[in-house]
């Protein structure tokens, strides 16, 4: 198996090391959470712990992409969506298929559109004859800007990632699995 790339120094996953006499329970939120879960008798602790992992990793992910996106008035939702008209035949969604697709509630995306739209990045339209349904359009300069984006996240986010090839496609694989019980894909 190849060596893992380290994390860049400095990039948010390159935590510090631990201080003389400090055990992982005093600098690892989660396992300090796993140690009160076995103390109260709660459970697997493993699941817990694997389960808080990963929703803490989503939230750390999610800072360190929209800070990667913060100099183009970005955040990840916002280029999730235009990623989404991005690769649409026709550059164009309707709300409703944005939503769903982000799994967030219309009320969101209704917001992230008007931002979007009052940046130029799409605008709003309704098909001819149905004005129950509103579509969004990338721009030509909604198509430029995920082209920024997607390089400045490939640079500054996924090489900072510290795992293998054959440890990306493990942890793929695994989460797979968490989400078709779920429902996410048949």
């Amino acid at each position: 198996m190849s060596k893992p790339s380290q994390p860049k120094s400095g990039s948010a996953l390159s935590g510090g090391q631990r201080k003389t006499g400090e055990s992982a329970a005093d600098t690892d939120p989660i396992e300090h959470s796993r140690q009160s879960w076995v103390e109260h008798g709660w459970g697997d602790p493993e699941v817990m712990s694997v389960v808080a992992s990963i929703v803490r990793s989503r939230r750390l992910l999610s800072t360190m992409i929209d800070t990667a996106l913060r100099p183009l008035d970005l955040t990840y939702t916002r280029f999730e969506a235009l990623g989404l008209l991005y690769f649409s035949p026709t550059g164009e969604l309707p709300l409703g298929k944005i939503s769903e697709r982000l799994q967030v509630r219309p009320a969101t995306i209704t917001s992230v559109v008007d931002r979007l739209e009052k940046q130029g990045l799409l605008r709003r339209t309704r098909p001819d004859g149905d004005r129950r349904v509103t579509l969004a359009t990338i721009t030509p300069a909604g198509r430029a800007i995920v082209e920024k984006a997607t390089t400045i996240i490939v640079d500054d986010v996924f090489s900072a990632m510290p795992w293998s090839k054959g440890e990306l496609k493990t942890l793929f694989d695994l989460l797979a699995q968490l989400r078709h019980q779920a429902g996410d894909f048949s």
